[in-house]
Formats: C-alpha cells, structure tokens, sequence
C-alpha cells in the first residue's frame, strides 16, 4: 500500500523502482530476478503486455522457474492468448510438481484458465485451494465468488464476497457482483 492518497502516490514508488532497474539492466542485462521484478511492477500496473514481455526475458536464463511461468500464464490470459497461456501453465504445473514449497500461483492460474473455460466447479476447487495456501490472497477470494456466482451456488459466492469486500472495499467489481448477485435474488433495493 501507498503512504500517500495524492493521485501520483500509485506510480512513484513503481516509477522509482523501474528506475533502478534500469540501473541493473545496464550492469546485468541477463539479471532474471530483476526481469521479474519489473513483470510484477507492469503487472501491478496493470500493464499486462509489458508484464508477459518481462516474465518472457526472465524465462530466457531461467526457463522452467514456475514463478514466472504461472505469471506469464496469467498476463496471457488477460489478453485472450490462451493456446501461449496454456502451455505456460502446463509447464509450470510440471514444474510446481518437483517443489517441495508448492508456487500457489499455480493453483490460481488454473482457476483463471477453467473460468474462461466455464468450468466454474473446477475453478472453485483451484481457487479454494489457492486460498488454502494463501488464505489472504484477494484475487483468489474475488474469483471463487464469481465462479460460485456462475454456478448458482449464490449463498457461497455472497460469503466469499462479503469477505472479499470487507477487505477490498474500494474495489468496484466486488460491489457490481455484489449488486448482480442480489438483483439475481430479486433483492432489489440491496441490488441499487
């Protein structure tokens, strides 16, 4: 989080850590902890093209880190890419496999990957297992809603988004579902 509510306050400290990155690339251009650093930053950003490209030069020295596999499997997914994001995804899933720690991303790319697909039971069970090993983990928390929603399971996805909101309550998606969610139910004054 920012110390700061000025509307710059968001991009300096991502602005200040690309610039020393910079600093780092011109040393160590081949540096994939760095490389991945800065995908985080984009990703954090919300900048999903220029975070897949950084995960893609972190994999070039490290190609089977599940990390940044599963991140890239996601920024993929954000952009519609899901033959590249499949792939990413399988490779990481391999190599989460030979982890003693498993990566929790992994488990969450899945859920990603079977929400596209509509397979909402099967992204429920990815994304609760995330929530598992990361029970704080937001995202994951947003989407076992939506795919709870999905499935008509609405008592799950209200208790999933009443805790996800009380957390996030800034976070625009969680109230429209929310208001989707209640309409569903016919509870329209909770719903407006």
């Amino acid at each position: 989080t920012m110390p700061d509510n000025t509307p710059n306050a968001g991009r300096q400290a991502p602005d200040s850590a690309k610039k020393w990155l910079d600093k780092v690339f011109e040393t160590s251009p081949d540096y994939a902890p760095a490389w991945s650093f800065l995908a985080d930053i984009e990703q954090f950003l919300q900048n999903a093209q220029a975070a897949e490209v950084a995960y893609g030069k972190a994999l070039e020295t490290r190609p089977h880190h599940v990390y940044d596999l599963a991140n890239r499997a996601l920024m993929r997914i954000f952009q519609n890419k899901m033959q590249s994001a499949n792939e990413d995804f399988q490779a990481a899933r391999r190599g989460n496999a030979k982890l003693k720690v498993k990566q929790p991303m992994v488990t969450y790319v899945q859920g990603q990957l079977n929400l596209k697909r509509e397979k909402y039971d099967l992204a429920a069970a990815a994304f609760t297992e995330t929530l598992d090993a990361m029970p704080g983990y937001l995202p994951a928390r947003f989407f076992l809603a939506v795919a709870h929603y999905k499935r008509g399971n609405m008592e799950q996805a209200e208790e999933n988004l009443s805790r996800f909101r009380a957390l996030a309550p800034q976070y625009p998606a969680g109230h429209r579902l929310y208001a989707a969610l209640k309409f569903s139910q016919g509870s329209y004054k909770e719903a407006r």
